[in-house]
């Protein structure tokens, strides 16, 4: 058996997340902004634009929180202020939570990735956050991947990430 030990790292993580997201950001873009109305019930979301916030805003949440820039536990209402009514409202949050996840998983320790995170009962690793953030992000456009092409709105490119270019 080998000592090799191979591994998905959290920068690998981001740069596909970057390049899906990129790929969403253009094809919402070119979409009239009704599409924001479209009823879809996902993510406690009762429209798509309730669902794209959901998610960017969860982005943002622990980007700043595993940046020691917000507590886990602490109040969250300032975030639900954030403009969302357009496409690029919501792709602006997810940027900004995008590159505080990036600089987080480009210069946690191991001994900031096993800090714990509290809230109520919850107690996580800030290492559990972000794989958490990453997956909860990628769940969901896979819902709305679905969702959108059931309701007559496909997007043009495939998802699987055998088609992402970060990586050979």
């Amino acid at each position: 058996m080998s000592d090799t030990v191979l591994a998905f790292t959290f920068p690998e993580m981001i740069a596909a997340q970057e390049v899906e997201l990129a790929k969403w950001e253009q094809w919402f873009l070119k979409q009239p902004p009704s599409l924001l109305e479209l009823p879809l019930d996902l993510a406690k979301g009762k429209e798509l634009r309730s669902i794209l916030f959901h998610v960017v805003f969860v982005e943002l949440y622990f980007g700043q929180s595993l940046n020691d820039l917000r507590k886990w536990d602490g109040p969250r209402e300032d975030l639900l202020q954030l403009p969302h009514e357009t496409f690029a409202d919501l792709f602006d949050i997810h940027h900004r939570g995008l590159a505080l996840l990036k600089q987080w998983a480009e210069h946690a320790t191991p001994e900031d990735a096993d800090k714990i995170l509290v809230r109520g009962e919850l107690r996580v690793s800030k290492k559990k956050g972000f794989i958490q953030v990453m997956e909860h992000t990628v769940r969901h456009f896979a819902q709305l991947a679905v969702a959108l092409r059931l309701a007559g709105h496909p997007t043009d490119w495939m998802h699987d990430f055998l088609f992402n270019p970060s990586m050979q």
